[in-house]
């Protein structure tokens, strides 16, 4: 399970960077005849989302790395995660259609969710 939040991370990446490269570019071309400012400020909010893909996927990889350990992995972050990813996936589907993306979302998302079932490591505290 621990491989999979890693790949989950590394996704992440790769999104990140297809989004930013190759994502914008297109989008920015379409807007082409949009008014300057308009295309600065979605450009900006584009960014912002390529952004948070690399903060989740650093996130997901530090939480990778405490599994590798046999460290506590942090349930909230993980589990919010996962679930973000795994709804965008099917809102994108029913509002674009677009199957590429969607698998890309939910895949990444259910990759993430793995490592909810890392096990929690013993207390030191707990009585025998």
């Amino acid at each position: 399970m621990k491989y999979l939040g890693t790949i989950a991370g590394l996704l992440m990446i790769l999104g990140a960077y297809g989004h930013t490269f190759q994502g914008w570019p297109y989008f920015a071309e379409a807007l082409e005849s949009a008014d300057s400012s308009l295309v600065r400020g979605v450009g900006n909010a584009w960014y912002l989302g390529s952004v948070a893909l690399i903060s989740f996927a650093v996130m997901v990889l530090f939480e990778s790395m405490h599994a590798f350990r046999g460290e506590s992995v942090s349930r909230t972050t993980v589990g919010t995660i996962a679930l973000a990813f795994v709804l965008f996936s099917f809102l994108h589907l029913y509002r674009s259609g677009i199957i590429t993306t969607f698998a890309f979302f939910l895949i990444t998302g259910l990759l993430t969710s793995a490592l909810l079932l890392s096990p929690r490591p013993k207390s030191n505290t707990e009585i025998s």
